[in-house]
């Protein structure tokens, strides 16, 4: 992969990488998504004020950007070193600082951070649960995590996860005692109630992503070793989509003999 930190084409860089990389303030992308991408962002900054922040996962930095509006410091992270390069060039400076690293392994110490944010990450990772215990070990105990993901998309080439409402409260629970869900909905897709709003009072269609606001990290029960546990999840996520698949492929001849039966 390229180290764009010695490139000036940094635009180049983002017109041949947009279909997973994006700068909402751009206008190299369109509009709609630009926003849609911004309100979760605009969410969070809310909650940022004076504080210490964490954004996990954060891309080509614009969202670290526009909560460093209000936040004491913002320590933006993300696994492609071009985003971070892109990242430290365009919205770098004294109080907004990028980082390499993947969530799953942050490079920073334990009890630094008064927010963490991630948005639309834990469906792109192998282990989601590692990913928030991680979250969890450098956020401070009085700390809070804001978390996005896609709404029942289905598996995609980059998506390893497919979350839903069930599967995001049954991981969350084990991480935060307190969990507040909110519709984060572009309008048209799944529901044309577009914004940001509790998910209780959405009754026009569904979610299309599903932001949560955590509190309470249970620090109490978080694995002493990480690694350890990542391995373990791994390796059960995948003996269990494995048994899965030999069930489905077990099952396809005798639903095609009905099919045949009763035809």
């Amino acid at each position: 992969m390229t180290d764009l930190s010695t490139n000036p084409d940094y635009e180049s860089w983002l017109e041949s990488n947009k279909s997973l990389r994006m700068d909402a303030n751009n206008p190299l992308f369109d509009e709609g998504r630009r926003r849609f991408h911004l309100s979760r962002y605009e969410f969070a900054k809310k909650f940022a004020l004076d504080k210490v922040v964490l954004d996990a996962a954060c891309g080509t930095g614009y969202g670290s950007a526009l909560m460093a509006d209000v936040a004491l410091k913002v320590s933006g992270m993300d696994i492609s070193q071009p985003a971070v390069a892109w990242a430290q060039k365009v919205y770098g400076n004294d109080r907004t600082t990028f980082h390499a690293g993947c969530v799953e392994f942050t490079p920073f110490e334990q009890n630094t951070f008064d927010l963490v944010t991630s948005f639309e990450t834990l469906e792109h990772t192998l282990s989601p649960l590692t990913a928030l215990w991680e979250f969890v070990r450098v956020m401070k105990s009085d700390g809070m995590g804001i978390f996005s993901v896609p709404n029942g998309w289905g598996l995609t080439p980059n998506h390893f996860v497919d979350f839903n409402q069930e599967l995001l409260e049954q991981v969350l629970a084990e991480c935060f005692d307190h969990v507040e869900l909110y519709y984060n909905n572009s309008g048209g897709r799944m529901s044309r109630t577009a914004g940001i709003g509790p998910l209780e009072t959405l009754d026009d269609g569904k979610a299309e992503c599903i932001i949560a606001k955590c509190s309470g990290p249970k620090k109490s029960n978080l694995p002493e070793d990480l690694r350890d546990f990542w391995t373990q999840e791994i390796y059960e996520s995948v003996f269990k989509r494995h048994q899965e698949y030999v069930a489905l492929r077990k099952s396809i001849p005798k639903l095609l003999l009905r099919f045949f039966i009763k035809n």
